[in-house]
């Protein structure tokens, strides 16, 4: 599902219109005059500030109101649609061909200015460790010390990566070898959903290797934080956010009877602070993205950014500007 707003001349004029994945928008023309240039924005979705709206029938949160603040006076007529990111490798792609316009949490690289381009810091992601409280992992402060066993750390696909950790995962299989990547898709490809429903055998064999639940009938995966809590995962590298929120949430399901061991979440200095920025695809009219990186600028200036982060993100420190490529590696 995706949502659509409509901006003449650079305002908001109409909002909320819910529209199915590839449908067209028709608009009156007795309030255009040409058909608006139409945008997409893809939304992370991870992030506690992010959400659907269902009443109102559109997306919330900070990723929506800056991309909304950054193309306000816009130089030509847009609509502008946001839809959930699909998995990171396909975002990326959508990104490149120029079906997808807008890509928050991107980290800085090089080689993706052949079809990105980058608006603004979006975020500054602290790399957190969570694990059973009881592990006797340090904060890793030199990953030359990290040996945990294999596939023992679980990290996400999207989340944002320092150059220097994702260098030695690359030049080091023992070391590559304590991790493996999370990847939404793989759930689905190892699923038979419809046999789940019928064999008994083949639902509990699934159940034991891939940490399924079953939620109104329907299979889920397990929570990272129950299995963390359970044993069943070492841990798992995330976002601050998610970290705090993981060890919350398993106090609470501890309380309420479930069967396992307190988290922990750990600051990992040793991979720095990775910055995120809000990216657009080089298809994007150059026009626009000039626009919006001097909107971007203006709404640092004059403390709007900051209000937006406060609405949606409470106490939470507000991310510095970092010129991208300029990234600090290591605390």
């Amino acid at each position: 599902m995706e949502t659509m707003i409509v901006r003449l001349n650079g305002f908001l004029r109409a909002g909320g219109l819910v529209l199915a994945a590839g449908m067209l928008s028709v608009l009156s023309s007795q309030h255009l005059q040409a058909e608006p240039l139409t945008l997409r924005a893809y939304l992370s979705m991870q992030v506690p500030a992010s959400g659907y709206d269902a009443t109102r029938q559109a997306y919330t949160g900070f990723e929506v109101d800056l991309i909304n603040a950054l193309l306000d006076g816009a130089p030509v007529d847009l609509a502008v649609s946001f839809a959930d990111a699909p998995v990171w490798k396909r975002s990326l792609e959508n990104i490149r061909t120029g079906e997808a316009n807008f890509l928050p949490l991107v980290s800085y690289r090089p080689e993706r200015l052949t079809f990105m381009d980058y608006i603004g810091v979006f975020n500054t992601e602290a790399a957190y460790l969570v694990t059973r409280a009881e592990e006797s992992i340090g904060d890793l402060d030199d990953i030359d010390d990290l040996v945990l066993g294999p596939n023992f750390i679980e990290i996400d696909e999207a989340i944002a990566w320092n150059p220097e950790f994702e260098k030695r995962l690359q030049e080091d299989p023992e070391y590559r070898s304590n991790f493996f990547v999370k990847a939404a898709s793989d759930f689905d490809r190892v699923l038979d959903i419809e046999r789940l429903k019928t064999d008994v055998d083949y639902r509990k064999k699934m159940e034991s290797e891939h940490d399924l639940v079953f939620v109104d009938g329907r299979p889920a995966l397990m929570s990272d934080a129950q299995r963390i809590s359970m044993g069943r995962l070492g841990g798992t590298i995330v976002i601050k956010e998610e970290a705090l929120v993981s060890v919350k949430e398993t106090e609470a399901w501890l309380a309420a009877g479930g069967h396992g061991k307190p988290l922990k979440a750990t600051p990992i200095r040793a991979f720095g602070i990775p910055v995120t920025y809000l990216a657009a695809s080089l298809q994007t009219p150059v026009e626009i993205r000039q626009h919006m990186k001097k909107r971007y600028a203006e709404l640092r200036q004059s403390g709007e950014f900051d209000a937006l982060w406060a609405k949606w993100y409470g106490e939470l420190d507000v991310p510095g500007y970092i010129p991208p490529g300029e990234e600090t590696v290591r605390n």
